[in-house]
C-alpha cells in the first residue's frame, strides 16, 4: 500500500515513541524505504555591538551551525545503525535552513480524507524561500511569478 514513509524527529525519547508504530505500519504495508528526518533549526544571534558581552562574528555562525548539523547527522546515524526492519532501506536526512518550504497547495486536506487516500493527494504548488519550486500541469496560474 505505502511504498515511502517519512519519519520527521527531533531527537528526542518522546519523538521516539512513533518508532514501533512506524515498523508496524513498514512491515504490514510493504513499505520499501522508511526516510528519518530531522530539521536543524537556523541559528539566530543577536548581535551587540556594545562594550559588554561577547559580538558573534562570522565566524563563530557558521562553526555553531556545523555543529548542529553534525550533532542532527550523529543522531540520525545512530538512529540508523540500531533499527532493523526486516530488509526495508533505512535512510536519513538532515534539513537545514533553504530546505523548508513556506507554503504547500494541495486538493484535499490531509485531516480531513480518509487515511487511505492519503497517498493519492497531489502536490499543486510547493514554495521555498518565496519563489515557486513546483507546480503541478495545469496549475502555473498559482504561480505569482509565472505568466505562462
Amino acid at each position: 500500500m505505502y511504498k515511502n514513509i517519512l519519519v520527521p524527529l527531533d531527537g528526542s525519547e518522546l519523538a521516539e515513541c512513533v518508532l514501533p508504530h512506524v515498523e508496524s505500519i513498514a512491515m504490514g504495508c510493504g513499505v520499501e524505504t522508511v526516510t528519518f528526518v530531522r530539521a536543524v533549526e537556523p541559528i539566530h544571534i543577536t548581535i551587540d555591538g556594545g562594550e559588554e558581552g561577547y559580538t558573534f562574528g562570522r565566524v563563530d555562525w557558521k562553526r555553531i551551525e556545523s555543529e548542529s548539523r553534525t550533532m542532527a547527522e550523529n543522531y540520525l546515524n545512530q538512529l540508523v545503525n540500531r533499527i532493523k526492519y526486516g530488509g526495508i532501506n533505512i535512510k536519513s536526512e538532515v534539513l537545514s535552513d533553504g530546505r523548508t518550504a513556506d507554503m504547500i497547495i494541495l486538493p484535499d486536506n490531509p485531516l480531513e480524507v480518509d487515511p487511505n487516500d492519503l497517498k493519492d493527494i497531489k502536490v499543486l504548488m510547493t514554495m521555498v524561500g518565496g519563489k515557486t519550486e513546483y507546480y503541478a500541469a495545469g496549475y502555473a496560474n498559482l504561480c505569482l511569478e509565472n505568466t505562462d
